[in-house]
């Protein structure tokens, strides 16, 4: 078999783009705004009663996106909740926030889940949500 060396294509190469992309530091930001607003509240760990230090989403971000910034996916934990649910095979903090929440919530939540299914911010939605967490961080007294 004869070989031929690679063809090259006329096309000039497009640059890499250096860093992150803006919509990426935006979902970060984003990410932050909502931490930084529920641990401002200093409410409860919803397993333990300890002090809320992170909110955990139920479904996973890497799962469903369009349920991200929703209210009804948070759920306020510890860190050590946070860390035992994460790093620990039992189903402890998840079984105790559905007994807590309830099956209708459970429900609710997968429904919402499949309307949102393949959903993704646009640059404009992020842009909203990082407003109105910082907003709300600076005036806690607003609801949600």
């Amino acid at each position: 078999m004869k070989r031929t060396p690679l063809k090259r294509s006329k096309k000039p190469l497009r640059k890499k783009a250096k860093g992150r992309s803006e919509l990426v530091k935006l979902i970060e930001r984003a990410d932050r705004a909502l931490q930084d607003f529920y641990r401002s509240l200093n409410l409860e760990c919803e397993v333990c009663g300890a002090k809320q230090e992170v909110m955990h989403h139920f479904i996973p971000k890497s799962s469903s996106f369009g349920l991200r910034y929703k209210p009804q996916n948070l759920i306020k934990l510890c860190q050590k909740c946070h860390a035992r649910h994460h790093l620990s095979p039992d189903t402890f903090v998840q079984d105790t926030i559905i007994i807590k929440r309830g099956i209708a919530w459970l429900k609710a939540l997968e429904i919402l889940r499949l309307e949102t299914k393949g959903q993704r911010p646009e640059k404009e939605e992020l842009e909203r949500i990082v407003r109105i967490y910082e907003i709300k961080q600076k005036r806690p007294d607003s609801k949600l």
